[in-house]
């Protein structure tokens, strides 16, 4: 007797996705948009999943809730009432303006919104997942704006039971600009210069592969100031007050810094000069009216802001190691453009013939810097090199400068201290007498503390400061300089 054994099929179910421990993300705040991607295990950037959002918010005029964000705020832009008695009288916010956070509740906001609907694409993310969020912020930012951004980031990561566990840290755009395309190379010595446009700042930074910046400098305008250009211009020229999104529009489709040929969409060669109708509310009729604009007549209209620009080009050569600014007159070498202004047509063209360069189009300008910025925090040499951690308050000295020390007074049994008072010796090497001052105070009965904020400058030990410090500060201003000893 022959017995067969059979066994049920098992049924096959879909493999459950398991829970990631950390996760690397890379944030850019930026005027005009939110950008976040995700690093992934081995350190490369997920490029095709890259969450663009509008930095622009919906919300009703007496209460804290948004309305919408994204592009359904944007497309409301000067289409709101202005009315103060109006009841339900709604607003448009942009809490960043030049790369700054000028609203901290509803920038918070708008990265909390941003941040959930990216998480939708990646459900091995939880509450328990520990995450690692990287911010760009624009160069020659003051440590109080870097930390209202940092700020913005850890309250947007809040969890429910109001924990955080987020480790946030900054790197500059252009330097994360340089990382996404490939423009730093650290086995590379030779030098470029990459010029970050976005829509309120110009920031251009030259690069090296020596020590990565060597030289930057920026400008508190950016491709926004080209749409305010046109509509300034419809109102004067033309009578005409088109609102942004119109000016927006325009710039895009026939803005140029300079007229070249160009192909047509039946691959013909014409000769570049486009033309469009901008609509607007005429101003001596208070009618809609419409006018017809063409690039030509553009060009001259952005002049003004494209010469700022190059002269910060300028800038950034003067101050930069005479060795790297010979590189970027070589052929393999020259100027980067990056950022969503950098697709204004004719901006290579007018660049090279006003400096010489060579001028390169970095492919995906718009989201090659929060590329960077997910590179640079996935791979540890270029996290040491360009990664740094925000400056942390400490509550026992709010409102101090970092470099000030309170001197201690646990060790002195008792004793009162005495406080030696020196300013720094002038240029000509002579110094004041040393003046002794009692209970902490100097001699118009202001504290050290006090007189360091007056002075906008940090207050550190006298034996701290090398003597080429001494001199390069005196050059500045007389900064006093305290120690303690015992009386």
């Amino acid at each position: 007797m022959i017995s067969f054994l059979i066994t049920p099929c098992r049924k096959i179910w879909p493999k459950k996705l398991k829970p990631w421990l950390t996760a690397t993300i890379a944030v850019d705040i930026g005027t005009d948009n939110l950008d976040i991607c995700l690093c992934d295990s081995d350190g490369k950037p997920d490029v095709d999943k890259i969450l663009q959002l509008p930095t622009v918010a919906l919300k009703m005029a007496d209460g804290e809730t948004l309305l919408a964000i994204g592009d359904e705020a944007r497309a409301v832009i000067d289409r709101v009432s202005n009315d103060a008695e109006e009841k339900r009288r709604v607003e448009v916010i942009q809490p960043v303006r030049n790369g700054k956070i000028v609203n901290r509740p509803v920038a918070t906001a708008l990265l909390k919104m941003g941040l959930r609907e990216f998480w939708k694409q990646y459900p091995q993310i939880t509450d328990q997942t520990q995450i690692r969020l990287i911010v760009t912020v624009p160069i020659k930012l003051s440590h109080v704006q870097e930390r209202e951004v940092v700020n913005v980031a850890q309250n947007a990561t809040t969890r429910n039971d109001d924990s955080s566990t987020t480790s946030v840290s900054v790197i500059d755009q252009p330097m994360a600009a340089a990382i996404g395309s490939g423009v730093y190379n650290p086995k590379k010595v030779i030098g470029s210069l990459i010029c970050d446009i976005g829509g309120g700042t110009h920031q251009v930074m030259a690069v090296s592969g020596v020590a990565g910046n060597m030289a930057s400098r920026l400008l508190e305008e950016g491709g926004n100031a080209y749409t305010e250009v046109i509509q300034e211009y419809c109102r004067t020229k033309h009578k005409i007050d088109p609102d942004f999104n119109e000016a927006e529009r325009v710039k895009c489709e026939i803005g140029a810094a300079e007229v070249v040929p160009e192909k047509d969409e039946n691959n013909k060669m014409t000769d570049g000069n486009r033309t469009t109708r901008i609509y607007g509310k005429h101003l001596e009729t208070h009618l809609g009216d419409s006018v017809e604009l063409t690039s030509e007549e553009l060009v001259p209209v952005f002049a003004s802001i494209l010469g700022r620009f190059v002269r910060l080009i300028k800038e950034v050569g003067d101050v930069a190691p005479k060795g790297v600014v010979a590189d970027m007159a070589k052929p393999n070498s020259g100027l980067y453009l990056a950022g969503g202004g950098s697709l204004l047509r004719g901006l290579p063209e007018y660049l090279k013939k006003e400096t010489g360069y060579n001028v390169y189009d970095i492919p995906n300008p718009q989201r090659v810097v929060v590329i960077g910025a997910a590179m640079a925090l996935g791979s540890p040499i270029l996290s040491f090199n360009f990664v740094r951690e925000p400056i942390i308050e400490d509550p026992k000295r709010k409102g101090l400068p970092k470099a000030v020390k309170r001197p201690s007074f646990s060790n002195l049994s008792g004793q009162s201290p005495t406080f030696r008072c020196s300013t720094l010796p002038s240029e000509d090497g002579e110094s004041d007498p040393v003046t002794q001052y009692s209970k902490g105070t100097t001699s118009d009965g202001k504290t050290f503390e006090e007189k360091a904020l007056l002075l906008g400058v940090g207050v550190k030990y006298l034996d701290d400061l090398t003597p080429a410090e001494k001199r390069r500060l005196a050059a500045q201003k007389k900064m006093p300089v305290m120690e303690t000893q015992t009386a």
